[in-house]
């Protein structure tokens, strides 16, 4: 793979000779060939009983249980309220204010600095140049280990695909012509910097009325919420009458068996 020119250019040189060189286009490739092994690896296991698979080539299939839950997030916020953590486990975000501009007001002291991501969009001209035909017939064709084997290859030139798409972004994050501009067109579509919604810092939150609009607004951390829980601030059942179960999704998690060794000894 090679490699873009680091001669510091202008933000449109740099995303047009990424395009050009076929870069963009390994990328969808390489993606669409990584959900195609997926449900095809998916297809052969899914009817065993047991749910982790070695399937060869250092890799393993684990199927994975999510539960999916309806919140109560204001009566959420109440009980944490009443234990005095609300302003430590609830999360606030200019999302969640549903562009209200007297709440954005309200909250705009407590904003973080503001944060922003890169989005590239192409034209027509950019999306026929980067084009990618489907894989017609592909679970037709592939033995499982014929399939372990190309998963393999995948996902380390899927990764190295990622990684540069990653530099590439950052590198367009620096181009001062973008950040004057917020945005620049060039022949195969355009770049925006795009700023992300504002976080609050809640910690900070004691006025009545703004702890009023946070219990009503706010999004407590899950995560943190259950690591409370562990430490015995309160227990895992004072908090089930504030979420319903309302589904549970198996999904597929291919990796490399040093990964999950990893994982499993964090």
């Amino acid at each position: 793979m090679g490699t873009l020119t680091q001669s510091n250019p202008a933000a449109a040189k740099l995303i047009e000779e990424y395009i050009e060189c076929g870069f963009y286009q390994e990328l969808k490739s390489l993606t669409q060939e990584k959900d195609c092994l997926n449900k095809l690896i998916c297809d052969y296991l899914i009817s065993y009983e047991w749910k982790r698979h070695e399937i060869g080539n250092h890799l393993v299939a684990k199927f994975i249980p999510k539960q999916i839950y309806d919140y109560d997030y204001p009566g959420l916020n109440e009980f944490l309220y009443d234990r005095g953590l609300l302003q430590k486990l609830t999360k606030l975000t200019s999302t969640n204010l549903n562009k209200d501009r007297a709440l954005l007001e309200m909250f705009a002291p407590y904003s973080e600095p503001p944060a922003f991501f890169i989005k590239p969009t192409l034209n027509n001209v950019g999306k026929e140049l980067v084009k990618i035909n489907p894989l017609e017939d592909f679970a037709l064709t592939l033995t499982l280990e014929e399939a372990s084997k190309r998963k393999r290859e995948n996902l380390l030139r899927l990764k190295a695909a990622k990684h540069q798409y990653e530099m590439l972004k950052k590198a367009l994050g620096t181009c001062q012509q973008l950040l004057a501009a917020g945005k620049i067109n060039h022949k195969y579509g355009s770049v925006s910097r795009v700023q992300k919604p504002c976080v609050y810092q809640t910690d900070n939150v004691t006025d009545k009325l703004l702890v009023q609009k946070l219990i009503q607004y706010g999004k407590p951390d899950m995560n943190s919420v259950m690591e409370y829980a562990a430490k015995q601030y309160f227990s895992r059942s004072e908090i089930e009458p504030f979420r319903k179960l309302t589904d549970i999704k198996l999904s597929l998690v291919i990796l490399d068996l040093d990964d999950e060794a990893k994982m499993m000894n964090f």
